[in-house]
């Protein structure tokens, strides 16, 4: 397995590290949006199925341990394929899971599509993306971290008044 080297020295904290990390809060951003959303939406769930809270709950549970597996994952294939087909591969999964959640006719199908949008979908946005900021960090590398990390927040702030 092939690791990740370092970016160029001459781009180690440099604009084009600003630049990237910019576009890193961005896609955290889009990505976690389903952590936010299923909770929003959890008296619509209820009543759609015909279900109580604790069973309303389950879809969110499953995203988020399949959000756990999936980092160690996704993080693997960062480090093989490269940064670029993971956040493919993770934006097809967030565009897919939001599709089979819309579609789900019970309460299994929404949680497997929120599986899906955690295995794949938040998972890619979020270790991968973690990892591969530290390659472009020397100087600040913690605030470059903590920056990056805080996209998960924004999600959280800008996706429940959305949904």
């Amino acid at each position: 397995m092939n690791r990740p080297a370092p970016a160029d020295a001459s781009l180690i904290d440099s604009r084009t590290a600003a630049w990237r990390l910019g576009v890193t809060v961005l896609l955290v951003t889009l990505g976690n949006s389903a952590m936010y959303v299923v909770s929003v939406v959890l008296p619509a769930v209820q009543a759609e199925f015909g279900i109580g809270r604790g069973s309303a709950s389950l879809p969110y549970t499953f995203m988020m341990v399949c959000l756990g597996l999936g980092g160690l994952w996704t993080g693997l294939w960062a480090d093989r394929w490269g940064i670029a087909r993971v956040l493919w591969m993770g934006s097809a999964a967030v565009g897919a899971g939001y599709v089979l959640a819309a579609l789900s006719g019970n309460v299994w199908m929404f949680g497997l599509a929120h599986g899906l949008l955690g295995l794949l979908g938040g998972a890619a946005t979020f270790a991968p993306l973690m990892a591969d900021t530290g390659l472009w960090w020397n100087k600040r590398r913690g605030i470059a971290m903590a920056v990056c990390a805080s996209g998960n927040y924004i999600a959280g702030t800008l996706w429940p008044p959305l949904a």
